[in-house]
């Protein structure tokens, strides 16, 4: 439990408190009061729940993961939960990390089921300016918000890339692994889009300045975020879109691949048909065939059928279909 004061000017910080020192604080009238929670217990929830009168149904909801992204009003406090990209070692580049944010007129409380390169990013920042939180707590979640929203570029940067990578790849050799990286980049896509959506719904309710929790002067501040997401959500659908257009060149590739193939196949066939009529014909199993015991037939049968076979593909040649 990591916890952050002000008190009448003079900040204070406890990076790994207990429940009993956490008690001691709540005693104290704090001008502004943080406390991070990180994988809280059911001991830490209940605390948190009885000291701040937060309401019951978020407080459960801090014990589950796969939240949607969401602000809610509750007598006395904002209730929200944000995901973030899990920039920590050894996970997945879309790997989530969930947010539980309770924010009242000088406290906030911050809850998180893993390590947070966003709330680490903040805690040194109040370390290395102690007057960092004189401003208020929800200064403090304009700064985690503010870096949790950033973390997500260099993902887009990077889908940007594959994007652009497939683009030439689908003409140069478009093969089945081909279509699998561009159904996989539309999934990942599309995950984030549903991350990212109510978010903006989300910002868009803090930057509004109809929350009493948030002072107006930091109003512009969320507004800048929501700017932010809004960026994010227009490079979301410009990758589906560049995704949905590769996917027809890749279908429109395929297919004239597919032609050519046939169309080498039908000159074949049209080019041996003669030959094959010829031979067949002249193949009957008939005592008296024409030309049957003539020593010299083979060779003009042969002769026949090479001077048709060329006589076609000459045609075929000046027909423009070679």
């Amino acid at each position: 439990m990591y916890l952050a004061t002000t008190y009448q000017g003079k900040s204070r910080i406890e990076p790994k408190a207990n429940l009993r020192i956490a008690r001691a604080w709540c005693e104290q009238p704090a001008d502004h009061l943080w406390i991070d929670v990180e994988a809280p217990t059911a001991e830490e929830l209940a605390f948190l729940q009885s000291q701040f009168q937060l309401h019951p149904l978020a407080v459960e909801e801090c014990d589950h993961t796969g939240v949607r992204p969401k602000i809610e009003e509750f007598p006395g406090h904002l209730y929200m939960v944000i995901h973030g990209m899990n920039h920590n070692p050894g996970a997945n580049r879309l790997d989530t990390v969930e947010f539980k944010f309770f924010l009242t007129r000088g406290r906030l409380i911050t809850i998180h089921n893993a390590p947070s390169s966003s709330i680490c990013v903040t805690q040194e920042r109040l370390a290395k300016d102690p007057q960092f939180m004189a401003r208020g707590v929800d200064n403090v979640l304009h700064q985690i918000i503010d870096v949790v929203i950033d973390h997500y570029f260099p993902v887009l940067e990077a889908m940007e890339d594959r994007v652009e990578q497939l683009e030439v790849t689908v003409f140069k050799n478009p093969g089945q692994e081909v279509l699998e990286a561009i159904l996989d980049l539309r999934r990942e896509s599309l995950k984030l889009q549903r991350l990212i959506q109510p978010q903006l719904d989300l910002l868009g309710a803090l930057a509004s300045g109809r929350f009493s929790e948030v002072d107006p002067p930091e109003v512009a501040y969320f507004r800048d975020v929501y700017d932010h997401v809004l960026r994010i959500n227009d490079r979301l659908h410009a990758i589906r879109d560049s995704l949905g257009g590769t996917m027809d060149c890749y279908l429109s590739t395929t297919s004239n691949r597919m032609n050519e193939i046939m169309k080498t196949l039908t000159v074949v066939a049209t080019v041996v048909l003669p030959v094959t009529f010829l031979t067949s014909l002249l193949g009957m199993n008939y005592e008296h065939l024409p030309g049957k015991e003539d020593p010299v037939a083979f060779w003009w049968v042969a002769g026949l059928s090479l001077l048709v076979s060329s006589g076609i593909f000459y045609a075929l040649h000046r027909a423009r279909w070679l």
